[in-house]
């Protein structure tokens, strides 16, 4: 692949396109290409899903409408739209973290070549892509937000207690500063021809003259509720997006478009409707006449002077719309959301019909999967209560369907991988009055069709599943649950009967948190299971549900042995332990060359030891040899971090679900 230094203070790389490696015919043995034609990682024989369009800090848009700008890790993405390959990358020194962000931003100015990039830790960057001219401010804990001036010369920096500084684009040089009153992460943003800053401030909205200065304009209690973002509509238009309290006391959207010719500027507010649960993200076509929102189920697409809607795309689930970043492109062709999930997801705004990858990839970040039986499928759930089932020899989708709505958190096939079992976080039927009235069910589902079979309802929030060695029974780990925001059960162990109609079940609490792992002895009569904080390793008889003994160990993450023989431990330092039960003797202590351990995953047959770590950028998959405790394998999971991995059946394979959605699949047939 070949390279392009940017030789200046700071070193940017300047990549090849992907696709490059995509024309490479099927038959070369280096770099594997996953289901969708894009290289995998060194070892990782599959991908479950896709890189495509992937983002954990923002995204824009080239001025032409043609390439799509995506932030992730430390990485700039340019996504080609006419066939989403990406076109070129460059390597950034700002950071945003592949769990999670707020905070991380992206801004095109001059048709994509001036960049304005913010990191997690408050970092700021410039590019000049024309010149190669590149500037970085140090991380700030005080810094609210950043926008990048239209015409690419300077931006602002705005600070929590209000000070905002315009600084210069090529050099952050600060050219004057403005102190305003209020608090907080405050939206902002430049007019379309750069002539009016905005920004957002507790309930006020302020007003700057860019090139004269002076005193801003005030638009005091600019909200009834809450307010979540503001734009412009046009150089002398503003919008501002929040909630109102309706005639019934619930909350309800409330678009309010703001006509800055007028003196104080005055207000219209725009008919949303009463769409339930209340929250949402708007756009605005560059023309002003069309008008996107983005709610928890669908996206809504309106005609701004009839004040109708137009089209609704519905089936796209968003977990967080009020906190989403959506966007019609420069054409008026795409509308785009990034949910501060995982991806951009693409439609035409034309038809409503998905682009691209929108649906070729989990949402969410993975927290449940199983293989089948003989190891030809294999089924992942994820935190927005997704389930998805794969071919494992190709990444091929076959079946996807809707879980627990607020995540799949385990799943399992049954014997004859004719069904599967999952279980996750629902919200109760007081909500969205009460966000955390959830409970946690345990369903079935056929696993060719996904449809619904069966449902046990437990007044918890599920995120376990062990099967009996009989398969006659099920034990389910349940978090703590709370009602108008009260207690109202603890962390329990609760025992399902597998047939739908027999009378056995009941539940024990557990002492020293929840559970983080759970199995049952080989000969089906006790259930063993380790909780955290406290780290405490219980022995359970499953017919009296009576302690039978219980050892403290230090613990974050584990993993037991095959019938609770032993437990495989690590806690906040970079070393994995081996434990003897039910005395909690150990065993033996490997040490790990990484900053710490995040995740764990023991093979059938208990001969291979997967260990997920934290590296210094990104994280590693390391693979031991648990009859030698010597490292086998290494393999290289950046940019991506990995908390949870699943073997195979038989042992041979390995599934890493990686941040952004995705999984990649391992060979560990050959490891010794």
């Amino acid at each position: 692949m070949s390279r392009q230094l940017c030789e200046v203070s700071i070193c940017f790389v300047l990549l090849l396109a992907a696709a490059g490696f995509a024309q490479q015919p099927a038959t070369s043995r280096w770099p594997r290409l996953d289901y969708y034609g894009d290289p995998l990682p060194v070892g990782a024989v599959a991908r479950l899903g896709t890189k495509r369009l992937q983002t954990k800090g923002g995204f824009g848009w080239t001025e032409d409408g043609k390439s799509l700008a995506a932030l992730y890790g430390d990485t700039l993405y340019f996504w080609d739209l006419a066939d989403c390959r990406c076109r070129q990358t460059l390597v950034s020194p700002v950071t945003t973290n592949p769990f999670g962000t707020s905070r991380g931003k992206l801004e095109l100015a001059n048709g994509g070549q001036q960049i304005l990039c913010t990191g997690d830790d408050g970092a700021i960057a410039t590019w000049n892509l024309a010149t190669s001219q590149t500037m970085l401010l140090a991380p700030d804990v005080g810094l609210a937000t950043t926008a990048l001036h239209p015409g690419g010369k300077q931006f602002v920096q705005v600070q929590r207690n209000g000070d905002t500084q315009f600084r210069d684009f090529a050099t952050g040089k600060v050219l004057r500063t403005v102190e305003l009153a209020g608090q907080g992460r405050a939206p902002t943003v430049f007019s379309p021809d750069g002539k009016t800053l905005a920004l957002a401030r507790d309930s006020s909205i302020h007003l700057l003259d860019v090139e004269r200065g002076g005193e801003p304009v005030v638009i005091d209690k600019a909200r009834d509720q809450f307010l979540y973002d503001i734009g412009f509509v046009s150089a002398g238009r503003l919008y501002s997006i929040g909630t109102k309290r309706g005639p019934d006391g619930q909350q309800q959207n409330q678009l309010l478009i703001w006509d800055l010719t007028r003196r104080p500027p005055s207000s219209q507010e725009f008919p949303l409707g009463d769409l339930q649960p209340a929250g949402c993200r708007v756009a605005f076509s560059p023309d002003g006449t069309t008008l996107a929102t983005v709610h928890h189920d669908r996206i809504l697409i309106w005609d701004v002077e009839a004040e109708k809607i137009v089209r609704t795309i519905e089936g796209p689930r968003f977990r967080n719309p009020m906190h989403a970043l959506l966007k019609i492109d420069p054409t008026s062709k795409y509308v785009a959301v990034d949910d501060r999930q995982n991806y951009v997801r693409l439609w035409e705004l034309a038809t409503g019909k998905p682009v691209h990858t929108t649906e070729a990839h989990h949402q969410a970040a993975i927290y449940a999967a199983d293989w089948s039986k003989s190891g030809e499928r294999i089924a992942t759930g994820d935190y927005s209560g997704e389930v998805r089932v794969w071919d494992a020899a190709s990444g091929e989708p076959l079946v996807k369907f809707r879980g627990p709505e607020w995540g799949v958190f385990a799943l399992r096939y049954t014997p004859d991988a004719t069904r599967l079992v999952i279980c996750g976080d629902q919200p109760g039927p007081s909500y969205p009055t009460v966000p955390s009235s959830v409970f946690g069910p345990v369903r079935w589902h056929d696993a060719a069709s996904g449809k619904q079979l069966r449902e046990e309802p437990l007044a918890a929030r599920a995120r376990l599943l062990a099967p009996s060695p009989d398969g006659n029974r099920l034990a389910v780990a349940t978090y703590a649950a709370e009602a108008m925001g009260e207690a109202i059960s603890s962390p329990a162990i609760h025992l399902v009967d597998s047939q739908p109609g027999d009378k056995f079940g009941g539940h024990f609490n557990l002492v020293g948190g929840h559970a983080v792992a759970l199995i049952w002895a080989a000969d089906g009569k006790s259930l063993f299971t380790a909780t955290w904080p406290k780290g405490v390793v219980l022995k359970t008889d499953a017919s009296t549900l009576q302690p039978i003994a219980a050892v403290e160990l230090p613990l974050k993450h584990a993993v037991f042995l095959r019938g609770g023989a032993g437990i495989i431990t690590a806690s906040e330092l970079p070393e994995v332990y081996g434990w003897k039960l039910p005395g909690g003797e150990k065993q033996w202590t490997i040490k790990i060359d990484d900053k710490g351990v995040r995740g764990l995953a023991v093979s059938p047959n208990d001969r291979i030891l997967a260990c997920l770590t934290t590296a210094d950028k990104g994280a590693k998959l390391r693979l031991y040899d648990l009859s030698t405790r010597r490292l086998a394998e290494t393999y290289d999971l950046s940019p991506d971090y990995a908390e949870r991995a699943f073997f195979s059946p038989d042992g041979s394979r390995l599934l890493v679900a990686v941040s952004g959605g995705s999984a990649l699949e391992y060979d560990v047939s050959k490891i010794k």
